[in-house]
């Protein structure tokens, strides 16, 4: 078996194969973003469209793509890819302490982009919810639009955490 971490890998995974002594398995792991690209005008995205469908062409019959979520798995069947999974991301939050759980603290975990919601969360879901609900952020700052939110009074930043410091949080979150 041959597995690419990620769909724009593609030509690697092509060349395992191509050069293997027996005709080995193909899989393919695709997220949100390495399809998405391939959507909407421009140049880049033509260009791009035309990469994941060389892909489609010149791999293997057989190839699986494994898709993180069914949105991403609904654009791979708009972009021709026939065999493909839906696997969404998960974590096992495993940690050697005692949970303590914390029914006030909503979780987000992840970049700080645009596309992930942080700041529509902030200013449309936030505000609907009990006062004494809070939003705690784990994560990188990526864009300064999203980063704009943190300084809400109810939102704490953590910054990037290691990830048994992560998993805990996940643990003791309401959500």
């Amino acid at each position: 078996m041959v597995h690419g971490g990620d769909i724009a890998i593609w030509p690697l995974a092509w060349l395992a194969a191509r050069t293997a002594r027996t005709r080995p398995k193909v899989i393919l792991s695709a997220h949100g973003t390495d399809v998405s690209l391939a959507f909407g005008t421009g140049l880049r995205r033509r260009i791009y469209r035309g990469y994941l469908n060389a892909a489609r062409r010149l791999l293997p019959g057989q190839t699986t793509v494994i898709a993180n979520s069914a949105a991403t798995s609904a654009k791979l069947a708009q972009l021709g890819f026939t065999r493909s999974q839906t696997i969404p991301l998960g974590c096992r939050a495993t940690v050697d302490e005692p949970a303590t759980e914390d029914p006030k603290t909503l979780l987000f975990a992840g970049r700080l982009v645009a596309r992930k919601g942080l700041s529509w969360f902030v200013r449309e879901v936030l505000p609907q919810l009990p006062g004494d609900i809070h939003l705690t952020v784990a994560g990188t700052e990526w864009d300064a639009s999203e980063s704009a939110v943190l300084a809400d009074p109810r939102v704490q930043f953590l910054g990037g955490l290691p990830q048994v410091q992560l998993w805990s949080r996940m643990r003791t979150a309401l959500a």
